[in-house]
């Protein structure tokens, strides 16, 4: 469970809590959060819907998602539970297929969400993060 914060506006905006970003340069990481979209869902919003052909990275500044596979029609998996820190996408982003999952919010998360040709570009300036 994440903080207790109602709210999302008092969460700071920043990146320096996301793993996959640690080898970033504080440089890197300012411009990226110069140029990431700022979002927030309720409990329950779908974020990204499987087989959706978005390539976004999210970053999870804030909040609790829950990533889900379907086997069939009536049948869901959870694949994972996504915290702050967290980041989910960059599949997509690098190989630009369909999603492979539904992510939906299961406490209010405040989200970064890049491009994935952006995403990339972060990619050639800091291998590190690959």
């Amino acid at each position: 469970m994440t903080d207790e914060i109602t709210d999302l506006s008092q969460v700071p905006r920043n990146l320096s809590g996301i793993r996959l970003l640690t080898e970033a340069s504080p440089t890197l990481l300012s411009r990226m959060e110069d140029q990431v979209e700022w979002l927030e869902y309720d409990d329950g919003d779908i974020v990204v819907g499987q087989a959706d052909t978005t390539t976004c990275v999210y970053f999870v500044v804030h909040g609790r998602l829950r990533a889900m596979d379907f086997l069939h029609e009536n049948r869901e998996v959870a694949l994972a539970e996504l915290t702050t820190g967290d980041a989910f996408g960059e599949l997509s982003a690098i190989d630009s297929k369909k999603r492979s999952a539904r992510v939906t919010a299961l406490e209010p998360p405040l989200l970064a969400s890049r491009e994935g040709k952006d995403f990339s570009h972060y990619l050639i300036m800091c291998p590190e993060i690959s």
